[in-house]
């Protein structure tokens, strides 16, 4: 697929194991333009209802801003980082939505700690897809938590190399790539989209 096949997300989760650098972390994905280009439409046009996991969720921006733009929804945000984790539960409860948004640490490529949260009625993840060492089993391993029929909505960079001297552009997918890594993992009704300036996002449904 021309991708390195490079597995960082254990690695991500050790670089930021301190609550200053994770609240650094924040701020600045706070800050990146444009960071979720495309989430937000693609996310309304699959009428999320029930409860929806979060898969690599960091320190839960993603999970708690899906939460006020959806409000009858309810989130499960999963990290393999417990230091992420304690930070997420703290921005949900100040944002006063401990109620809808709750967060468990957990490698989302486990089988077991995804079984846990079985069936889901959906499953966003967003700049994960890029980390996995084997995606299409990580794929695999997510949709074995969806209910049947069910969607799986990723949001990740995609490759454009002139940006990569800025941001990890040269390590992700091309659209059709990532859309051949959906199919191959057993997804159905998969579509990409490219979203300007970096973005992707890529849908697939469980079969029914």
């Amino acid at each position: 697929m021309g991708h390195s096949g490079k597995g960082h997300q254990h690695d991500f989760a050790e670089r930021f194991s301190d609550p200053g650098t994770i609240a650094e972390y924040a701020r600045h994905s706070t800050r990146l333009p444009l960071r979720n280009r495309g989430l937000w439409s693609a996310l309304r046009r699959q009428n999320p209802a029930g409860v929806w996991l979060d898969l690599g969720c960091g320190p839960g921006l993603t999970t708690i801003e899906a939460a006020v733009r959806f409000p009858g929804l309810k989130l499960i945000g999963i990290d393999v980082s417990e230091h992420m984790i304690g930070y997420a539960r703290e921005q949900a409860s100040s944002a006063g939505l401990a109620d809808r948004v709750t967060f468990a640490v957990g490698d989302v490529t486990d089988p077991s700690v995804l079984s846990a949260h079985a069936p889901a009625d959906g499953i966003v993840s967003t700049y994960t897809l890029h980390h996995f060492d084997d995606a299409v089993e990580a794929i695999r391993t997510m949709a074995s938590a969806l209910a049947p029929g069910a969607p799986l909505l990723l949001c990740d960079f995609r490759r454009v190399m002139w940006l990569s001297r800025w941001l990890p552009t040269a390590d992700a997918y091309r659209p059709p790539e990532a859309a051949a890594l959906m199919t191959q993992a057993g997804m159905t009704n998969v579509d990409v989209a490219s979203h300007f300036p970096y973005a992707m996002t890529i849908i697939g449904r469980k079969a029914p």
